[in-house]
């Protein structure tokens, strides 16, 4: 099974400098947990998905793998689905 989830928090979070241990300060966990994320292990809660989102410049549809375009608007996608 891919761990969509996780290669994308960990490649937003060396994108921005950052180790485990920066982003787990910033979002108040562990290293571990962190690593617990990006391995697959685990997943955060809808809140720290949130802040871990902010913090990386992302969007969360991108770490979900919902979409594949990191902080990009999809404004046409609900263009052409909806109208």
């Amino acid at each position: 099974m891919q761990n969509v989830f996780g290669n994308r928090l960990k490649a937003a979070r060396k994108a921005k400098g950052m180790t485990q241990t920066d982003l787990g300060k910033a979002v108040n966990v562990t290293k571990g947990t962190v690593s617990s994320w990006e391995t697959g292990m685990r997943l955060p809660n809808i809140n720290t998905l949130v802040q871990l989102a902010d913090l990386l410049s992302c969007t969360t549809d991108y770490l979900l793998g919902r979409d594949g375009h990191g902080s990009e608007e999809r404004t046409d996608y609900y263009a052409d689905t909806f109208f």
